[in-house]
């Protein structure tokens, strides 16, 4: 078994067209098809955790023919966010803002306290 983590738009150093008003699951889940495709795979189990666990069903969903099995890990409830936490939600896509907003920003959306959000900035090879 090989396990592929791919670098969505706006971690570490991945870039690409992205901002605040266009970032949504629906483009992620292509960017995973892309790479995908590129890499000649055409049958995979999917494991969404943290973030993941939204993108993961999101790419199921318009590409099943790829999904043998799907988990997700860390799954959040269907809750309302507030101002606050749209706008973290927001400046964490926002690739035009200086490296510690947007670090803020991922804490207050993704992050619980005590957990270093600046691994998502690194981008997953720090794992």
């Amino acid at each position: 078994m090989e396990v592929i983590l791919i670098q969505p738009r706006g971690i570490g150093k991945s870039r690409g067209d992205i901002t605040p008003n266009n970032a949504s699951m629906s483009m992620f889940a292509q960017d995973i098809k892309a790479v995908l495709d590129y890499l000649h795979i055409k049958n995979l189990y999917v494991v969404g955790h943290a973030f993941g666990n939204r993108l993961a069903p999101t790419f199921a969903t318009l590409y099943p023919s790829y999904v043998d099995d799907l988990a997700v890990l860390a799954v959040g409830g269907d809750d309302e966010k507030n101002l606050k936490q749209k706008a973290c939600l927001s400046n964490s896509f926002n690739l035009e803002l200086d490296d510690r907003i947007r670090e803020k920003a991922l804490q207050c959306a993704f992050f619980a306290k005590g957990n270093d959000p600046s691994i998502w900035l690194a981008g997953w090879s720090r794992l």
